[in-house]
């Protein structure tokens, strides 16, 4: 199944913040591109997905702003949403530091669980 990337129109179906192309382009500019080469698109994929999953159910509570539409699958692309120097973000774009925390967050879950299952001692 190929991944269906938010395109800042505020997609049903999208579940993603940044194809696996975008992911390859930024890692490989800050140098860390050689694990992540190592991967299957599919793995590729599912790392992305769990980034993006992970970002919305930890961090969405805290955006400011709303959704574009009411009916987007993502928290973003957002309206009302400023950066921290007083600018508004484009209501039809995704921030450059949410997709590139996503390309960072991939290349973690493609070798570590983001979300843990938690266990009680004992």
């Amino acid at each position: 199944m190929s991944l269906v990337v938010e395109d800042g129109s505020g997609l049903s179906t999208a579940e993603a913040y940044i194809s696996v192309a975008n992911v390859t382009t930024y890692l490989t500019s800050v140098g860390k591109e050689t694990a992540w080469n190592l991967l299957s698109s599919t793995q590729q994929e599912v790392a992305i997905r769990k980034a993006t999953q992970y970002l919305d159910a930890r961090y969405s509570g805290r955006w400011i702003g709303q959704r574009r539409t009411q009916g987007q699958a993502l928290a973003w692309p957002r309206v009302y949403a400023y950066d921290p120097d007083g600018y508004m973000y484009a209501s039809d774009a995704l921030p450059a530091p949410l997709t590139k925390c996503a390309a960072e967050l991939a290349l973690i879950a493609s070798s570590t669980d983001l979300t843990p299952t938690l266990t009680s001692p004992g």
